[in-house]
């Protein structure tokens, strides 16, 4: 069972005989902002849940992206976004977001080690065909362009 779409965001039911795991997200731009999953017994007579969000908005680099053993594919770059402003260009490999190697992570991981509050600063390191070199951007409110 699924939840619907409201002006706070979305929610989600999944439920079992006995008991049931509900998870609040929100849509910024092309991000989501997760809740923790949260368990509730069934058989209880009345059920009152708070979920909380990040207070900020996400913010981002303006790449898609896909995982690789080596770190991060930069399959496409949002129109003048904080990545394309950067001069960072489809086809490179980010290999570390400020201090974090992303060799060997999977693409959730990426991403959440590239999204976060919209105005921050990280420091990336860049591999293309005239070598690696480092960038530093400002994450910002990325919408959806693919």
């Amino acid at each position: 069972m699924r939840g619907a779409t409201d002006a706070d965001g979305y929610y989600e039911l999944v439920t079992h005989p006995r008991v049931c795991f509900v998870e609040a997200y929100r849509m910024d731009g092309a991000f989501m902002s997760r809740g923790g999953r949260t368990r509730v017994d069934l058989l209880e007579d009345d059920v009152e849940l708070d979920f909380v969000l990040d207070e900020y908005p996400t913010g981002g680099m303006g790449i898609s992206l896909r995982a690789l053993p080596e770190g991060m594919y930069v399959r496409g770059v949002a129109p003048d976004g904080p990545a394309d402003r950067a001069g960072i260009v489809a086809g490179e490999l980010i290999a570390q977001i400020d201090d974090a190697p992303l060799a060997g992570m999977s693409q959730s991981e990426m991403v959440a080690t590239g999204t976060g509050e919209i105005g921050a600063t990280m420091e990336l390191v860049v591999i293309g065909e005239t070598g690696e070199r480092r960038v530093t951007l400002d994450r910002e409110w990325v919408e959806l362009w693919l």
